[in-house]
């Protein structure tokens, strides 16, 4: 009863702490003894603490939006100030190079990994670390926090990644149209209302072409439709469900 007086948060956060706190005793008692086993447990002890400790803050903050699933994954706004602080230092070149193309920014956005997400990945963390800013949830959920980016003609929406930029439209039939600034490992299914234009070198190069391409299919009797909140941005996740590997 001591622990629900703190509130949910904090109490959370006080026993990740104390977590931390014995963990790094027992790391002092692996490399002590020489033991790889008691070495095992110490980082698997620390792993699920700092986790606890990551959502203790995003409770006491309110870090995000109701998530939405969408496939095995899933999607919600960030509202902390302190992660789209670390949004924007990490993406500022490219967050510089498309407000110059007349991007405007909309919103932030969360993608949330399946459950153990972050044991899974857990090699290829280091790398991501450099590249993107990595939220961490119970159960061991790893979580990508992104910026969204709008432009009104054509209307357009960019997702910057680590990897590079990507560009949506959506057409009045439903087709959506991606454009990337990199190579991507996933392809339209056959017969899917995606059309995956070729990847350019530069973001400049790759909303040239997007344009380009939104032209073309407007001769077609394609309509733009507008791409303005949150909710689009979920509506193109959706589409994209019809993705797969390349």
């Amino acid at each position: 009863m001591q622990w629900l007086a703190l509130g949910r948060a904090r109490s959370l956060k006080v026993v990740a702490i104390l977590g931390l706190i014995g963990a790094i005793g027992l790391i002092v008692v692996a490399l002590w003894r020489h033991s790889l086993w008691i070495g095992l447990i110490s980082v698997y002890v620390v792993m699920n603490c700092w986790v606890g400790f990551q959502q203790a803050q995003i409770l006491s903050r309110s870090a995000t939006s109701p998530p939405a699933s969408v496939g095995n994954e899933e999607y919600g706004e960030v509202t902390d100030p302190e992660i789209r602080s670390r949004v924007r230092v990490r993406h500022s070149a490219k967050i510089a190079a498309l407000e110059s193309l007349g991007f405007q920014r909309l919103t932030y956005r969360l993608e949330i990994l399946p459950p153990y997400s972050a044991i899974s990945a857990f090699p290829l963390i280091p790398v991501m670390y450099t590249k993107e800013v990595l939220v961490f949830q119970k159960p061991l959920r790893l979580g990508i926090a992104n910026i969204l980016l709008t432009h009104p003609s054509p209307s357009s929406m960019a997702v910057i990644i680590g990897l590079g930029v990507k560009f949506y439209s959506v057409f009045s039939d439903g087709t959506l149209l991606i454009s990337s600034s990199f190579r991507s490992a996933f392809a339209p299914r056959p017969n899917s209302r995606i059309i995956k234009n070729p990847h350019c070198q530069t973001v400049q190069e790759t909303w040239q072409a997007h344009k380009q391409k939104v032209a073309e299919l407007e001769t077609q009797d394609l309509t733009v439709r507008g791409l303005s909140s949150f909710a689009d941005y979920l509506e193109i996740e959706e589409i994209k469900v019809g993705m797969v590997a390349d």
